[in-house]
Formats: structure tokens, C-alpha cells, sequence
């Protein structure tokens, strides 16, 4: 993922390609994304605390990408001024809901992950773009 993304030249082209290369990977692991579920929510501690409760001070390359990314926008002024923080769990928030709405035992109408993918960068430009 971070391979597309490092591959376009502009900071909007870099974000597309960070939405459509999670949805992308996402696509192709689908069977690990059920069991990957299932370890978070269910995997606890000696003292029965989840895991995904506990502090970790360190973020994941990806997500440091996407906060870059982001802040790059700001800086050329290609993106409106925001909180990176907050947008950046915006994004990855939406790519990951995707993982639910997948998923085959839910009865919810259910999206294709190209139309998914399009319709976040479509949503995600009109957020964070800098028309003036």
C-alpha cells in the first residue's frame, strides 16, 4: 500500500491511491479479514483486558502515511486546514467499514468494493479539499 501511494505525485492523487489500496487489499484478503476480526475483539490479556483497549504509543506505517499525507496537503495548500488526527480516523474509519459491510451474513444491502472505493474518494475530496 504504501508502494501506491509513494508512486503519485500529488498529495490528492497520494490519497486516492491510500483509499483504493486499503479497500484494494481488503478485496483480496476477505477470507482474513473475518478471523482478523475475531482476534481483535476476542483476544484479552492474562487479566481479560481486549487488546485493542490497550494503550500502543506507536502507529502503524500506514496510518503515519496517511497523517503525512494529509499534513503535505495543508502545507501545498491543496487540502483546507483541519485536524489530521481527526480526519485521518475519519478516512481509515470509513475503509474499515467496509470489513462489515462485506461481510455475507449481513442482510444490509451490500456494496461493491470498486463503487465503495470511488464514492470515499469522491466524499473525501469534498471534505478536505481547498477550493478558495
Amino acid at each position: 500500500m504504501l508502494e501506491r501511494t509513494k508512486a503519485e505525485n500529488t498529495v490528492r492523487e497520494k490519497l486516492h491511491a491510500y483509499i483504493k489500496a486499503s479497500l484494494a487489499y481488503q478485496g483480496t484478503h476477505s477470507k482474513h479479514k473475518t478471523a482478523l476480526l475475531e482476534i481483535v475483539f476476542n483476544a484479552r490479556t492474562p487479566e481479560n483486558v481486549p487488546y485493542y483497549k490497550l494503550s500502543d504509543d506507536e502507529e502503524e506505517p500506514v496510518i503515519l502515511e496517511l497523517k503525512q499525507i494529509l499534513r503535505d496537503g495543508q502545507t501545498k495548500g491543496e487540502f483546507r486546514q483541519f485536524n489530521v488526527h481527526v480526519m485521518a480516523s475519519a478516512i481509515n474509519g470509513a475503509i474499515g467499514e467496509y470489513m462489515f459491510e462485506a461481510n455475507p451474513n449481513i442482510t444490509a444491502a451490500i456494496v461493491d468494493l470498486e463503487s465503495y472505493s470511488e464514492e470515499l474518494v469522491k466524499i473525501f475530496d469534498k471534505a478536505i479539499v481547498n477550493d478558495g
